[in-house]
This record gives C-alpha cells, structure tokens and sequence, in this order.
C-alpha cells in the first residue's frame, strides 16, 4: 500500500481589498508619505491623509496622488505625482479630493457615476454661489473634520446658495495616532509652547507672552510651525525660542514638557485643531479662546477655554497652572486612529455597493 504524505496546510489567502480609492490632492506644494509622521515638519492636513490612507489600506486598495510629488512611491499606500494623463484609465471605487472643490467639473466630466467625496479641512467663507452649486448637484458628499465644521459650511451653503439642494455632509474628525498617551516626562512650569501656522494668531499669542513675562520674568515660549508660512523677527521678543519647523515627535516632546500650549488665538477658527487634541492625548493642557472647534476637541473644556480677549483672565489661568493647579485632560476616544479608520471605512463602504462596473474607469 502506498505510503501517503499530508500536504502542508496552504498560506491563506490575502483578504481581496473591498475597492480601489483615490485620494487626490491638488494643493499641497510637496509631496507627501509615511515620513510626514516622523521624518519632518508637517501640517495636520497631510498628516491626517497619511494616516487615513495608511489605515485604509487593509481594507481597500488606496492609491494618493499628489500634486507636488516628484517620483512615486510604492507601499501598502501607493504616493504618486497627480498628472491627469498618467491616472486616465485606470479604475477607481471612490474618489477623495482633498480640499479642492475646483476639481470636482474634472472628475464628474470623466466618472459621472463614481461615488465622490470632498475632504474639507479650511473654512469655507464667502465660496461663490457657483462652488456651492458644483457640490450639491454633483453628487458629491462632504467630509467635515468638526460639528462645527459642519455647521458652519452649511451655513455658508444657505447663505451664499439657498436654492440649492441641502448638502450632504458627513462629520469624521482628524486622527490621533492610538498609541500616543503621558509618559511621565517632568512638566517645566516655566515652559509655553506654541506649535501652529504664524496666522493662527502668532501676534496676539507674543503680546499676551509679553505681558506674562512682565509678571514671571522665568517664562519662555517656544514656538515651531510647520515651514510653510513666514515667521517674526523673534529677536524684539525677550523669552522666545524659535524652534524651527519640527517632526512631530520633536514636537510632542516639547508639548510634553510645557506647563501648556499657550494658544490664545482669536482670528483664526480651526476647524479641528489637531493640536488641540494631540495635547491633550499626552495629558498637557492647552490654554486658548472658545473659537471654532476648541470647545468640541478639548477634555475639559471649560478647563483649558478662557476669554483671550481678556489679558488678566489669561495671566490668572497661567498663574493657577503655575502654582500646580493644572487640569487633567484626556483626549476623547473618537478621535482615535482606529475609530477615525473605521468612520471612513463605514462611509466608503456605504458608497460601494451601488457602483455600476461600467463607470470605473478612468480618472481626472
């Protein structure tokens, strides 16, 4: 009788990605990867893209084109240059265009029928009627990264376009990666920090500093953006350590050490404020103005959210930290990566099984 040999069990399968996706940028000057999360300075834009679309890949097949990338990059996300004539042809499940609503006659003029959503993340004041038209008939569902992002383009939307259909608009806030937590590291109570664009209220942020240092000659600021947008003469400001444009871990280890991220900002509303929410996730406080998403982000808010308008309000919220009366803070958990990924993959999924085979091909 012949002797008989088990067969080695079969690797199993890779899942069969569920689509394929596009997240195409039109903006962003340089291109973008894996590195923005620990190599170099970033903003939270592409941050947030890198991670979504990292986190996405499990389950669909994800492909980012970019405006200012010079060479690909192959991975589990592919990072290619957007050039039109390069991507015509190819088939996508769903379109993500990243804050570029100018691209939408492009994509509808060649996929009628893709499903296609528009990821804000910029105020949307005073679009022109025809912007507002190019979204609601065509087809288009909006990704808000707030409530009040939300709120506020659709009250944009009925006053700058009230005979149009209602937009549909979806709220998923910008990821926090999951592992990030305290640490322990020693807290300088002498220590401010502010990491964010100079427009996002840098000069008031100085004037407050000034009149804090009047007061506690010991403070020092240290301030780092993202490089995209030009900077003070520091040298008139006594106590400030311009740091540069940083990675985000560099970055985070500074928030980690600061009494708290000094933020009094009180002309530009973030729609999310991802630095809001990273500060908290690693347990530092941020001090700021009840603008735009900041109630919505921080934990708690009522804590961290004082009238900046008001400089002896803000150097009596200093002065309680200071003397060790700093608040707990906690980052909400849907603000996780993991609950962010399965947002957006619910969303997708929910676009997908309507696809019609015929209308995948093709791209702008």
């Amino acid at each position: 009788m012949p002797s008989t040999i088990a067969a080695e069990p079969s690797p199993a399968a890779p899942a069969r990605p569920r689509g394929r996706i596009l997240f195409l940028d039109a903006i962003s000057p340089n291109g973008y990867g894996r590195e923005v999360l620990s190599a170099r300075a970033s903003g939270g834009t592409q941050s947030s893209i890198v991670r979504v679309a990292e986190s996405l890949a499990g389950s669909f097949e994800v492909v980012v084109a970019q405006i200012g990338r010079t060479a690909p990059a192959p991975g589990a996300v592919r990072y290619v240059r957007l050039v039109p004539a390069e991507l015509e042809g190819e088939s996508w499940d769903a379109i993500v265009a990243v804050r570029h609503p100018q691209a939408i006659p492009m994509i509808r003029a060649r996929l009628p029928e893709v499903p296609l959503f528009l990821w804000m993340q910029d105020l949307v004041d005073w679009w022109p009627r025809d912007l507002w038209a190019m979204i609601a008939r065509g087809n288009v569902r909006v990704v808000a990264n707030s409530h009040f992002h939300r709120r506020h383009m659709l009250a944009e939307a009925a006053r700058s376009a009230p005979d149009l259909p209602a937009l549909r608009i979806t709220t998923i806030p910008n990821p926090v990666d999951d592992s990030l937590g305290p640490d322990g590291t020693p807290v300088d109570p002498e220590k401010l920090v502010f990491f964010s664009a100079p427009s996002k209220g840098l000069r008031e942020t100085l004037e407050l500093f000034r009149a804090a240092r009047a007061e506690n000659p010991a403070y020092r600021l240290y301030v780092a953006n993202p490089g995209y947008q030009p900077v003070p003469d520091f040298a008139e400001h006594p106590g400030v350590v311009d740091l540069g444009p940083l990675p985000q871990g560099e970055v985070l280890r500074h928030v980690r050490e600061a009494l708290c991220v000094f933020y009094p900002n009180r002309v530009y509303a973030e729609t999310f404020g991802l630095v809001f929410a990273e500060s908290n996730a690693v347990g530092t406080p941020v001090l700021t103005h009840p603008l735009g998403a900041a109630p919505e982000v921080l934990r708690p808010a009522g804590e961290q959210i004082v009238n900046c308008a008001d400089p002896a309000a803000v150097l009596d919220r200093l002065r309680e930290w200071r003397a060790g009366n700093r608040p707990a803070v906690h980052l909400r958990g849907r603000f996780r990566l993991r609950a962010v990924a399965r947002a957006w993959e619910r969303l997708l999924g929910s676009e997908l099984p309507a696809r019609r085979p015929e209308s995948r091909r093709g791209c702008p």
